[in-house]
């Protein structure tokens, strides 16, 4: 059997229901039929309207899937770590003895009769003998007259002449390094020595004796030279 175009079922669809409702006959049996040819046809489109196309719903695309995301490992940080102190090995060293230095010298001014008495101090125990000049020997104008000169002094060579060649003080004026000069009746000198203070004298007494240090006694006169 050929196939009916649409539109011809659908006017056959009509005319057989038509005939069916003024026969009044078999409407019954006609209606499945009816809605089985109309479930079956395409539904007529009505007159004066445009015929729209069913269109295909736009394709939509999957919804992409997020990759899973992967957390990167965490990795601490590097902590400073604080310096090591190297210690080296410890050593013994021996410190040499600090050496305190040695104080300045005190420079010590010292009188022109300090340095005579100085001077005389270094021939004690030197013996006696008359005339002698020194340095090992003397008398008593030979041990003045040495002294002196190595202070630089020039005395003459005789207790008399020495006496007259110095200045003449008082006894309470004398002070160390002044000549003490022994004299006789009519005042005559005929002995000397070297003043050292609270009444002493050093001198070369006479024979048999030495260069010594001795009190004063007997009359004397004092003579300072400087």
């Amino acid at each position: 059997m050929s196939a009916v175009p649409s539109h011809a079922q659908s006017r056959l669809r009509a005319r057989v229901i038509s005939l069916a409702i003024v026969s009044g006959v078999g409407i019954s049996l006609l209606a499945p039929m009816a809605n089985a040819s109309a479930s079956n046809s395409p539904r007529p489109i009505p007159s004066g309207q445009d015929t729209v196309l069913p269109v295909a719903a736009p394709l939509t695309p999957a919804p992409a899937v997020a990759a899973p995301v992967v957390a990167a490992p965490v990795v601490p940080a590097p902590v400073a770590s604080k310096p090591t102190a190297v210690v080296a090995p410890a050593t013994t060293v021996r410190l040499a003895a600090r050496v305190a230095p040695k104080p300045a010298p005190r420079v010590v001014r010292t009188t022109f009769g300090q340095r005579v008495i100085l001077e005389a101090r270094k021939h004690f125990g030197a013996r006696y003998r008359w005339g002698a000049t020194g340095p090992y020997q003397f008398d008593c104008s030979g041990l003045t007259s040495y002294v002196f000169r190595k202070l630089g002094v020039r005395l003459p060579r005789t207790a008399q002449q020495q006496f007259n060649a110095v200045r003449h003080v008082s006894h309470a004026s004398a002070r160390v390094g002044d000549l003490i000069f022994k004299y006789g009746r009519g005042g005559a000198v005929y002995h000397v020595g070297i003043y050292a203070g609270r009444g002493r004298m050093i001198d070369a007494p006479h024979s048999g004796t030495v260069v010594r240090l001795e009190r004063i006694t007997g009359r004397y006169k004092v003579g300072r030279v400087r």
